[in-house]
């Protein structure tokens, strides 16, 4: 059987070192793999070399990297070689193992890891860790070669294709509008605002948050961590079993929905996974509202700007929904990373977020796109997704807060809501779940790839 070619760069002036580095892979590899080592120390040399594509790993001992001019300070050679690996990876995306000898900069294993670095040792390095790094590369490798037009090989590691199925219809003056383009768009700017960024600092340390800030959102950026994670459970292998499961954290071993004895029930049919929906406003609040909403706000050009108006509120646009459209089961998603809910709307200044988005999935949509309209009200659930330190210090949000009260005290929901009659309102607290993130990765280990340090 014909081996698997496999072709790897390792750029270390010292040949015995690189001997050795070398030998570690083929006693690792060679078994399965035709292995073509390239050994080259110069920087220059390396890019050149990089451009045609065709190394599968890159190998590179920092502090051993020679560049055209000799008598550069180490502080400086340093500073080359981490732009050498912000370069490789942001052009390539290949994986890269860095080293270095012993030296002053104690962070240079963090500075290297920034820059793009898929694993850093200092050396000496024992042979089962360099083996181990080797073969996590080969999973990153496979990884790259099936899909090798992601968008972001951390933080939107899927197709452009991929990402467009995922946003659905709107319906505007009553025909279904295609809108996907706007929001690729917003990912695609963000994602190569970063990569120009990094490219040209790759050690951001000590650098003023004010500068970080703008290009590199996509950190903290909400819509990047849904769209990674949810997507990287709806395209596993497991993705029935993974649902279930995270789930089950959620809401509980028994589904909280009408006439549902088991999660499978609800997941089992034509599962879509749809970012940034628009769900309308329930006409039921939307005329309450103009018939209180001088007891909703205390301000008098907004009462001014109220009158005579038949809608005083639009839209929510729900983060994720996960949608069932065989059964109609659905779970509407908002996540949060570091932001908090919003406490109003502009005409109330009482309707906090997680209020608005339970009393959009208590209507039926018959009439947006499909399959948006075969949601069930009855069987939709609420998901609250933030970062585990907020849930375990509850205090230090607004949605903490209302979370713990919603579900605590039925009635909070309901003096929230009042302008609902006739809910059971213990029943629908249940239907309010809260995960981490942290809880998404430890059930599908490759979700937030980028909380793995």
């Amino acid at each position: 059987m014909k081996k698997t070619l496999l072709q790897i760069l390792i750029a270390d002036i010292d040949e015995l070192l690189a001997d050795t580095l070398s030998s570690i892979v083929r006693e690792a590899l060679g078994e399965k793999y035709e292995l073509n080592f390239v050994f080259n120390p110069h920087g220059d040399q390396l890019l050149k070399l990089a451009e045609s594509g065709k190394f599968d790993i890159y190998i590179l001992t920092l502090n051993n990297i020679v560049f055209r001019s000799q008598n550069l300070p180490p502080e400086r050679r340093l500073k080359k070689s981490l732009d050498l690996v912000a370069h490789l990876k942001t052009q390539h995306g290949k994986p890269i193992i860095t080293l270095s000898g012993s030296i002053d900069d104690v962070d240079l294993g963090k500075k290297a890891m920034r820059a793009g670095a898929d694993f850093y040792f200092q050396l000496p390095v024992g042979a089962d860790a360099f083996e181990n790094a080797i073969h996590e590369c080969l999973t990153l490798v496979s990884a790259i070669k099936t899909k090798k037009d992601v968008l972001h090989p951390v933080y939107l590691p899927f197709t452009e294709d991929q990402l467009k199925s995922h946003f659905v219809d709107v319906k505007t003056g009553g025909e279904c509008v295609n809108t996907v383009d706007r929001h690729v768009q917003y990912f695609k700017r963000s994602i190569q605002k970063y990569e120009e960024y990094l490219c040209k600092n790759p050690d951001r340390t000590r650098k003023p948050i004010s500068e970080l800030r703008g290009p590199c959102q996509i950190e903290k950026d909400e819509r990047f961590w849904v769209a990674a994670s949810l997507m990287t459970v709806f395209y596993s292998g497991k993705r029935t079993i993974q649902c279930i499961e995270l789930l089950k954290r959620a809401y509980g071993e028994i589904p909280p929905t009408k006439d549902s004895t088991s999660w499978e029930d609800c997941v089992n049919g034509k599962l879509h996974l749809f970012f940034e929906c628009n769900l309308p406003s329930p006409v039921i609040y939307k005329e309450w509202l103009c018939e209180n909403q001088r007891d909703r706000h205390i301000i008098p050009y907004v009462h001014d700007s109220a009158v005579e108006k038949k809608s005083l509120e639009g839209p929510t646009n729900v983060d994720a929904l996960l949608l069932n459209s065989t059964t109609g089961f659905a779970v509407v998603m908002e996540a949060k990373v570091l932001s908090d809910i919003s406490h109003d709307i502009t005409y109330d200044v009482m309707r906090n977020e997680i209020a608005r988005n339970v009393d959009v999935m208590l209507e039926p949509n018959g009439n947006l796109c499909d399959p948006l309209h075969r949601r069930d009200p009855d069987k939709t659930l609420f998901l609250l997704v933030t970062p585990r330190i907020f849930r375990d210090n509850p205090a230090s949000r607004l949605y903490g807060y209302k979370m713990n009260e919603y579900k605590s005290d039925p009635k909070s929901l309901k003096k929230d809501l009042e302008h609902r009659e006739g809910v059971d309102w213990s029943a629908l607290t249940r239907r309010i779940g809260w995960l981490t993130w942290e809880e998404f990765r430890e059930v599908n280990g490759n979700c937030c790839a980028w909380l793995r340090n």
